[in-house]
């Protein structure tokens, strides 16, 4: 298997100075459980924070210790495997067996899974010459187009086609949770296919779930009825995706929302940052139910979605937060962890940008469970949904 010193199995990072700590050996809060420190001189210092009271651990101590007991919430998951990809134990040496042994590892949209843990070449147990170096990681955009993107033969046969249970001429189907989803497209419980497509149907669940619940005024005017006894006949959405990275290496995963509700035609902006007042698109594909050829200028969005957002860890964010005020589109928000929602929230009110809506657990967020040195809490990608809502 990969060697890898800084598997956060075995390591993790003082919250104070960030240095490398054995895991076993390392100082934590006895309280919360959640972050390490390499002396106990650290740990008085992160408790109070004079030059930032508002990280001081002693403000954050209670809301930490409830985040960790929702790990097993977050766990509860209908596949076969999620017993594995949701142990605390589970880090990056893990998912690269566990993408070994399903001939996943260093294929088609699965490449950019062990590209974020490890840093490597997406596949170390190939001695070929490719065009990325071991230790390398390539910018999103940049992995070569794979002929098969899903490397998963039974999956990709069945989700070729839309369901035969869905009409174009019908609203969309109710699919609350991934076992409604896996059922409508017969998959078996032990496919991680659901890692790929965590991302349309989390989309769909925003449009067809969250929206109509949020924002009923704007689902009806998605959904406009014509005359009072025909169906539903569907218009165009334009989704606009924030803050991209891999996501730009999955349309052919998210191609899976136009096939789940074919009577929309969906126009996604994929978007990278906002600069000069200009939103800069890093990548943008349209994806429609007729193939129809799509305009290069970006429409405005019915929708924004900022995926694994993290606004406070980015210096990045507020330029955009402050461009995404002014549109005030609805826009929804995606993180890993409770913790780094929290934190964005602090950041939306500090910059006077909106509040986010309590965090939601995400019914399509990923089964695997992303290592993190810094903090012992369950993190999973898409693992919480809020919105954030504009000040008036």
């Amino acid at each position: 298997m990969i060697s890898n010193p800084f598997s956060s199995a075995f390591f993790a990072q003082c919250s104070t100075c960030a240095g490398l700590l054995n895991r076993s050996s390392a100082l934590q809060c006895s309280q919360c459980r959640c972050v390490y420190y390499c002396s106990e001189a650290c740990q008085r210092r992160h408790a109070n924070q004079p030059d930032n009271p508002g990280l001081a651990h002693k403000a954050w101590c209670a809301r930490l210790r409830l985040f960790r007991q929702r790990a097993p919430a977050l766990a509860e998951l209908p596949f076969g495997f999620a017993s594995v990809t949701t142990a605390d134990t589970f880090d990056s040496q893990c998912l690269s067996r566990f993408l070994l042994e399903r001939g996943l590892l260093g294929r088609g949209m699965w490449r950019r899974e062990c590209y974020a843990w490890l840093g490597v070449h997406p596949h170390p147990f190939d001695d070929d010459d490719n065009d990325a170096d071991i230790g390398g990681v390539p910018l999103p955009g940049d992995l070569a187009p794979d002929p098969d993107p899903f490397a998963l033969p039974d999956e990709a046969a069945v989700l070729v086609e839309a369901p035969s249970t869905v009409s174009a001429t019908e609203p969309p189907p109710r699919i609350s949770s991934w076992s409604d989803y896996y059922q409508m497209r017969g998959l078996p419980v032990d496919s991680p296919v659901c890692v790929l497509m965590q991302w349309p149907l989390t989309l769909y669940h925003l449009l067809f779930e969250r929206l109509p619940v949020d924002a009923p005024d704007a689902y009806k005017r998605l959904t406009a009825t014509v005359g009072d006894n025909r169906p539903c006949q569907l218009r165009r959405i334009v989704v606009h995706l924030i803050g991209v990275e891999k996501e730009v290496e999955l349309i052919p995963a998210l191609c899976e929302l136009a096939k789940l509700a074919p009577g929309f035609s969906f126009r996604l902006v994929l978007v990278g940052k906002v600069a000069a007042g200009l939103l800069n698109q890093k990548h943008q594909d349209g994806i429609t139910d007729s193939g129809d050829e799509e305009s290069s200028c970006p429409a405005r969005p019915d929708l924004i979605v900022a995926f694994n957002a993290g606004f406070a860890a980015s210096i990045s964010w507020p330029a955009t937060l402050e461009f995404l005020k002014k549109l005030a589109i609805r826009t929804y928000v995606t993180d890993y962890c409770e913790f780094s929602m929290e934190l964005s929230a602090v950041m939306c009110d500090k910059l006077g940008i909106g509040t986010l809506t309590p965090q939601r657990i995400n019914p399509f967020r990923s089964p695997i469970r992303v290592p993190n040195e810094q903090l012992d809490l369950p993190s999973y990608s898409n693992a919480f949904i809020s919105e954030l809502v504009y000040p008036a």
